[in-house]
């Protein structure tokens, strides 16, 4: 087994380090006591809790990845790129799945769910089974899969390879711990855990349903 070098073990305390405490703050934030201590309305406590989230992500993420920002400079200003053009064409490809996937969650739970997310009313209490929903549990953290390993293509570094496992663990973490919640809150999404993949459908039912030939249009 080949040894660590001083400076990759340094690489690897330092991303471990960041996004343990990204996460932390993250969680402590999400958590139903810290927001009753805050005495902050629903709506504000969320305008609040999304920029935290963003001023602490973007510089992370900016040099967690460092490559991918060189990288589309190249391409908007046409320049020699030196990342093979087969990487690209499939990190793009991945990058544009993981949008769409996010476009169909959100789509999914509405203008209110929407607003809700971003704090322009408070939250709806309620849950969908539809659309993505219908065949993973968390589209959502699919999506970011998805980022994460086109991301990675991008910017094959260290950093972004220590990154990406520690997200891919927190999102896995987090997920669970969001489930807890859930079952316990929504006595039905016991069920829907039992028939429906956690991030991808690979639950037998629903591999059938992915499979049934769409509906016949209505005839004229």
């Amino acid at each position: 087994m080949p040894e660590l070098s001083p400076d990759l073990l340094t690489t690897i305390l330092f991303y471990t380090l960041i996004w343990i405490g990204f996460g932390v703050q993250h969680s402590l934030l999400a958590s139903s006591w810290i927001k009753r201590v805050s005495s902050l309305p629903p709506p504000t406590y969320r305008k609040f809790y999304n920029l935290i989230a963003t001023i602490t992500l973007v510089p992370i993420l900016y040099y967690s990845y460092p490559q991918i920002i060189p990288l589309f400079k190249s391409l908007v200003l046409y320049q020699s790129l030196e990342t093979p053009i087969t990487r690209l064409a499939t990190a793009l490809l991945l990058l544009a799945l993981a949008l769409l996937l996010l476009i169909l969650a959100f789509s999914e739970l509405g203008s209110e769910g929407v607003k809700g997310f971003l704090g322009l009313q408070e939250e709806p209490r309620t849950l969908s089974f539809k659309g993505p929903y219908k065949y993973c549990r968390h589209p959502i953290y699919t999506a970011t899969f998805l980022a994460i390993m086109g991301a990675l293509l991008l910017s094959p570094t260290d950093s972004a390879f220590i990154s990406s496992v520690l997200v891919s663990l927190y999102l896995i973490i987090g997920s669970t711990l969001e489930e807890r919640r859930l079952q316990a809150e929504f006595p039905q999404y016991k069920e829907y855990v039992k028939s429906v993949g956690k991030f991808f459908p690979w639950k037998p039912s629903h591999l059938k349903a992915l499979k049934k030939p769409p509906p016949l249009p209505p005839a004229d």
